[in-house]
């Protein structure tokens, strides 16, 4: 697991919360955090940048979205290790909760892969790991773990949203 601080400059970063925290960005709905088939007592909500068009859950290859450009490739040109292939990527937007009552555990995908995992604003929502560890979400902060690390999300109860971009390469 790392931890990248200040990972972006702050005029992309800028550029980044002006965007994706404004009105006019389009996000969608997924009913559960971890689990998306209803089972789950939570939602939040998602912009598909890169995977499989067809179902938003898993692994794709293409291009998805008219922001990939502008929002994906200035990350990929600053992760400090090497890779093949992009598998996922998307925005998740979370909303404030009552209580932090934490998610289920999971993985993003089956197959082998590194999460990168980028945080657009500063709240007291974490990323928890089943070791027990967990990241504060802060500010053009980048999260990168072994993709098979089960974590979890512990929601935000003081900013109205959390938002963050999820990568999964391999």
């Amino acid at each position: 697991m790392k931890i990248i601080e200040n990972f972006l400059p702050t005029e992309i970063h800028q550029k980044y919360v002006k965007l994706l925290m404004s009105n006019d960005f389009p996000y969608y709905f997924i009913d559960g955090v971890s689990h998306t088939d209803g089972t789950e007592d939570d939602f939040f909500f998602f912009h598909n940048l890169y995977g499989n068009p067809h179902n938003f859950n898993h692994e794709g290859g293409e291009i998805v979205s008219r922001y990939f450009n502008s929002l994906v490739m200035p990350i990929l040109g600053r992760l400090p290790f090497s890779f093949n292939n992009l598998l996922r990527a998307r925005i998740n937007l979370f909303t404030r909760k009552q209580n932090s009552k934490i998610s289920n555990f999971h993985t993003d995908l089956d197959e082998k892969h590194t999460v990168a995992l980028y945080y657009l604003n500063s709240n007291n929502g974490e990323t928890v790991f089943r070791t027990g560890e967990k990241v504060s979400s802060v500010a053009n902060q980048m999260l990168i773990f072994d993709g098979h690390m089960d974590h979890a999300v512990i929601p935000q109860t003081d900013e109205k949203v959390r938002v963050n971009i999820n990568l999964n390469l391999s």
